[in-house]
């Protein structure tokens, strides 16, 4: 996948809510309290929202997931973490995940450029 057959970053998490949004409604609910899940695993605790997302920033990539790379990158700038903390949590990924890794490293850096302009 080219970096320029990525959808913009913000784009793809307005088409994500929207659809979360659809999904849950025809769903019973059940998104939300997945969402509410979520919430509760990334606030505050033993670990600071900011470290959690730096972690799903790497779990993203070695999953290579490019909703859940751009979901979580855009999770990690909002709890403070910088562009370099956010490609560092990339590379660890790389580092354990190799190549195919790797090649997801092009959808985080773009998520990073679409979201931090």
């Amino acid at each position: 996948m080219r970096p320029n057959m990525i959808k913009n970053a913000h784009d793809l998490i307005l088409d994500m809510e929207k659809n979360f949004s659809d999904i849950n409604n025809k769903s019973e609910n059940k998104g939300k309290v997945f969402q509410d899940f979520l919430d509760e695993v990334f606030k505050d605790s033993h670990l600071d929202a900011k470290t959690k997302a730096l972690i799903g920033v790497a779990l993203s990539v070695q999953k290579q997931c490019k909703w859940c790379i751009t979901y979580s990158v855009n999770l990690a700038l909002k709890n403070g973490a910088t562009k370099e903390e956010i490609h560092e949590a990339g590379w660890v990924a790389v580092a354990l995940g190799g190549f195919s890794a790797y090649t997801y490293m092009q959808i985080l850096a773009k998520s990073l450029n679409d979201l931090t302009k």
